[in-house]
This record gives structure tokens, C-alpha cells and sequence, in this order.
């Protein structure tokens, strides 16, 4: 009769296993299916570039002989050196890494925010492995999987009485994305509160952690803040509701995620330490961000996005128990993840393969394999990510996130004239157009030579103003005619 309390335990560890490790296989395979439809990011490529020539000995340089950091996660280039070591494709292996980090993700918020609770793991699993934000972003090659890790892993670690471990990592994750220091600030505040004492030595211990490599920056580069924050800041401030729906509502599925989002934390926050932090946290995060205005690109907001998705999955389970709708005992809904992989296939038979990568990286990637623009040219583009990573030219950044000095001239043109390029990698847009086709002193410098679009176009349209609006990423490539 003892035994019977043992195997009690043992098959209910079964169970949990078991269920984590069904939630882990669907969510791999809906990745996976969104990566192929999916492209990398362009600007994951410019922290590639940074990892291939730290690898090469050149330094954490993105130009060669040039100390600036145009990245905001000098922490994940170096973890990009990784696979350059390793001589196997760099965007592959980050699709991979990304995936491992959301498990670990996956396997924290299950273990210590839902105390291993069956029905809100599925709940989860299928809100994680629906979500087209999340999906996109999961396989887009940045650092916000591992950064949203990290922080979760030092939450957990508060809130394990490991508290200067906690801190530390959050100081480290500083170098993976500056946003760190809102959950910093966050627990500091929690620990104020519920300790009536200010935490200095934690505070401290961060910033002796932070000081030596914030010291090599400066030596390095000359500033600790990276030139691609400052370029960014540059630029004019979005409006407030246009913040709002980057940030909120991304795509069509927030229209159901946000508002459960907000039921679940209203009902839910206050009866978790975990709870109560982590929605301090994103609403601080997104205030973050309204505050300063900046230009939302989708990977910024990953941390919010799982953080709805949380919530979401109380709200779901809450409302649930008032209709008295019992969840827990039926098999059906335990397998109901299932379907969130015919989802992703069907987008897949839809969309086809990602449109970004075989009209433009792989074009870009073949054309420089092969030799037909020599390399260590002088490259004048906007988009500098997979450009810089495939062709490994010197390059001339328009949007200054590597070039701080183009910002003596006041535009593209000026730019264009007193450089002098060897080619011109341009946005396919109006703006450009007329100055390749229309501006005498540019057009006649330059002849064309391929177009690199996601719709499949290569060649040029007949007039300027039959060119893309707004932001498209269809490029041309000119060359400087001798």
C-alpha cells in the first residue's frame, strides 16, 4: 500500500512529461513550417556580417577599418560566430537557436508561471503556435527569442532567492537588446516594495558587471551607445496611435489576442508574483516605447506579444470555468494543439515558399557566389543586411546605422554625388527612380544591372512614378559606368 502515493507521483510526472513534450514537437513543426514561408529579417544579416568579420579577426566591425557598432546586440554577434566556426549557413543555424530558445521559454512559463497546469500549457501551445506575430518573428533570425529567454530565466531566478544570479543575467542581456533595463528596473521596484529597503548591491553588482564591456565599447567605438540606437532616434517620432498598432496589433489575430490579453491580467496579475511582474513589465515595455515614438519593427515587440499570449491563456481558461466548461478532462481538448499544424500547412500550400528568399537572398547570395560584382566595391544602399552579408563590399549605409557620417550631407542625392559609389543598391520606389532615370548628374554615372524583388519583377519600370510606395523590399542594383 506505500507504494501506491510513489507510482501516484511517478505517473503524474509521466503526464507532464509527456504533455510538455507534445506541446514542444507541435510548436518545432509550426516553426518550421513558417520558416519556409517566412524570410530572415534583412536586418538579422547586419549582425551576421558583424559575427563573420569578428570570426575572420577583423574585429566587431561591420566595415573593415571602421570601429562603429550598428547593432543593438553586439552580444548576438558574437554568439554568431558560432556557426561561421562551424561552416554551416548562418541563417539556418539561427532558425534553429530561435526555436530552442522559445522551447526554453515554453518549458519556464509552463513550470513556474502556470505550475505545470495541463490545460493552460494547451491553451498556450495553441495561442504559441497560431500567433502569425510570433511565428514570424520566432524565424526571423533576430535575438528577441533569446533576449525574451534570458529575461524569463531571471525572473525565475528572482524569484528562486537566487536574486543576484537574476540580476546579473539581466545586466549580460543588456548587450542582447538596451530593453533589458525595463525589467531591471521593474524587479527593482518589486524588490523595494516588498522588501520596504532600496536594493543597492544589486544595482551595483549590475553595473559592475555592465562596466567592462561599456568601457570597451567606449574605447572600441567611442560611444557605449550603439550608432544604430542613435540613427533610429534620428528620425521623426510615430504618431501615438500609429505605436499603438504596431505594437498591439501587428496582425489580424491581435484582434482577439489583445482584448483576452487585457481580461487575463485585470483577473489574473494580482494573484501571481510571477503574474504581477511580468504584466508590470509589458505595460511598462510598451509605454517604453510610445514615450519615445521610435519606428516599431516587428521583432521589438516579441516579449509583449508572449506576454499577451500568457494572458490570453488565463483569460481563455478563466472564462471557461464561468461558463463551467470543463476542460481538463476532455481528450479532445488536450489534442487540440494538433490542429494548429493543418493551419500552418495550408498557409504554407498558400503562400508558398517565402518570397523574400528565393527572389532576393538567393539571387543576391548566387550573383556574388559567382563573381559577378567584385567584391570590396564601394556599395551606396538603404537595406544593408543581406547586401553587406552576401557581397562583402564596403558599404555606405543611407540610413547612417553604420555610416554616422553620411550624415554631413542632407540627402540621398548629395550623398550619391560626393562618394561616388561603385554601385547603388536602391529601393524600387519613386523617389529613387527619378533620380537614376530623371537626375542628369546621377543617371548618366550609372547603368543598371539586376532588380531583386519579392514579386518576382527584374526589370525596371517605364517611368518613376510607376515605382513602389513606401516601404517594399524590391531593390535595384546599378553600377558605375566606367
Amino acid at each position: 500500500m506505500t507504494r501506491f502515493p510513489g507510482c501516484r507521483l511517478r505517473i503524474s510526472y509521466i503526464r507532464r512529461v509527456k504533455n510538455f513534450l507534445s506541446a514542444c514537437v507541435i510548436i518545432v513543426i509550426c516553426r518550421l513550417l513558417a520558416a519556409y514561408t517566412f524570410g530572415t529579417f534583412d536586418d538579422a544579416f547586419i549582425t551576421y556580417r558583424y559575427a563573420q568579420n569578428l570570426a575572420a579577426g577583423h574585429g566587431l566591425v561591420y566595415n573593415l577599418q571602421e570601429r562603429v557598432l550598428g547593432t543593438t546586440a553586439p552580444l548576438f554577434a558574437i554568439i554568431g560566430t558560432i556557426p561561421v566556426f562551424l561552416s554551416v549557413s548562418v541563417p539556418k543555424f539561427f532558425v534553429v537557436f530561435n526555436i530552442l530558445c522559445d522551447l526554453g521559454t515554453g518549458y519556464l512559463i509552463y513550470r513556474h508561471v502556470f505550475k505545470r497546469n495541463p490545460v493552460l500549457l494547451t491553451l498556450f501551445t495553441i495561442l504559441f503556435s497560431l500567433d502569425p506575430a510570433a511565428n514570424r518573428i520566432a524565424v526571423g533570425g533576430m535575438e528577441a527569442n533569446l533576449f525574451l529567454f534570458c529575461s524569463l530565466l531571471g525572473l525565475v531566478l528572482y524569484f528562486h532567492h537566487k536574486k543576484f544570479l537574476a540580476f546579473i543575467i539581466l545586466a549580460v542581456i543588456y548587450f542582447l537588446r538596451p530593453e533589458a533595463l525595463i525589467l531591471f528596473v521593474v524587479l527593482m521596484g518589486y524588490e523595494w516594495y516588498s522588501t520596504k529597503k532600496m536594493p543597492w548591491k544589486y544595482a551595483v553588482a549590475c553595473l559592475l558587471v555592465m562596466a567592462l564591456p561599456l568601457y570597451g565599447m567606449l574605447h572600441y567605438y567611442g560611444n557605449i551607445i550603439p550608432q544604430s540606437v542613435l540613427a533610429k532616434n534620428q528620425g521623426p517620432q510615430g504618431s501615438f496611435s500609429a505605436l499603438v498598432r504596431d505594437i498591439f496589433f501587428p496582425r489580424p489575430f491581435n484582434y482577439f489576442l489583445f482584448p483576452m490579453a487585457v481580461y487575463g491580467a485585470v483577473k489574473m496579475a494580482g494573484k501571481s508574483r510571477y503574474l504581477t511582474v511580468i504584466a508590470c513589465w509589458t505595460v511598462c515595455y510598451a509605454a517604453a516605447y510610445c514615450i519615445q515614438g521610435p519606428w516599431i519593427l516587428n521583432w521589438y515587440i516579441y516579449s509583449i506579444e508572449v506576454s499577451q499570449i500568457i494572458f490570453a491563456a488565463l483569460a481563455i481558461r478563466k472564462i471557461c470555468l464561468i461558463l463551467r466548461i470543463s476542460l481538463s478532462g476532455q481528450k479532445i481538448f488536450l489534442l487540440s494543439p494538433v490542429l494548429a499544424v493543418p493551419v500552418w500547412i495550408f498557409v504554407c500550400h498558400l503562400q508558398g515558399r517565402s518570397a523574400v528568399e528565393t527572389n532576393i537572398y538567393d539571387r543576391l547570395k548566387t550573383d556574388f557566389s559567382r563573381g559577378r560584382y567584385m567584391e570590396k566595391k564601394v556599395f551606396f544602399a538603404d537595406d544593408i543586411g543581406a547586401l553587406g552579408f552576401y557581397s562583402g563590399g564596403y558599404i555606405y549605409d543611407d540610413l547612417m546605422l553604420v555610416t554616422p557620417q553620411a550624415i554631413q550631407y542632407a540627402n540621398a542625392r548629395e550623398r550619391i554625388l560626393q562618394l561616388s559609389p561603385d554601385y547603388l543598391f536602391l529601393y524600387t520606389d519613386k523617389s529613387y527612380l527619378r533620380l537614376v532615370l530623371e537626375d542628369s548628374a546621377i543617371s548618366g554615372k550609372y547603368r543598371f544591372v539586376a532588380r531583386y524583388a519579392r514579386n518576382g519583377k527584374t526589370i525596371l519600370p517605364d517611368k518613376a512614378e510607376e515605382g513602389n510606395v513606401g516601404y517594399v523590399q524590391d531593390y535595384m542594383l546599378w553600377k558605375r559606368k566606367e
